[in-house]
């Protein structure tokens, strides 16, 4: 039977010394995780995940290297992709090495548009991180 902790039941420092805990949640980075999911894979939550670090330093650099080593080899997977001539894998990697020279913009004539549909395509700029684009019309757009 699975039991799940809530948020509220930290972890047992003698816990953050339990080896299949650690093989868990190493191996679920490994395959992708984040560090949430990871503990919620190894039966802990993210709190506990943190109390672990904690009272194991270590542990810190051994995380690390497991999404260093996830990280290479899905990278290692795109550029072999892209050496075989799949475009949409050199697009992807290009958009995000340099988001301000490859990603997909789009221009939008905002004397379209009532002002309530501009303010959210702002607001969803804004969360979004990009830099408003041209405005179809104006001097200065693209």
């Amino acid at each position: 039977m699975i039991q799940h902790r809530t948020s509220k039941q930290p972890i047992e420092p003698e816990a953050a010394d339990r080896p299949e805990l650690v093989t868990a949640i190493i191996t679920a980075l490994l395959q992708g995780a984040t560090r949430r999911t990871a503990a919620a894979a190894a039966g802990i939550n993210e709190a506990a995940l943190q109390s672990m670090l904690r009272h194991n330093p270590c542990l810190e650099a051994e995380l690390a290297q497991a999404e260093a080593q996830c990280e290479t080899r899905c990278a290692a997977a795109v550029m072999e992709a892209v050496e075989k001539g799949d475009w949409r894998a050199a697009l992807a990697l290009l958009a995000r090495r340099d988001p301000a020279a490859w990603q997909e913009r789009r221009q939008i004539d905002v004397r379209k548009l009532t002002d309530l549909q501009i303010v959210a395509l702002l607001e969803a700029d804004a969360e979004a991180g990009s830099e408003p684009q041209g405005t179809g019309g104006e001097p200065g757009g693209e």
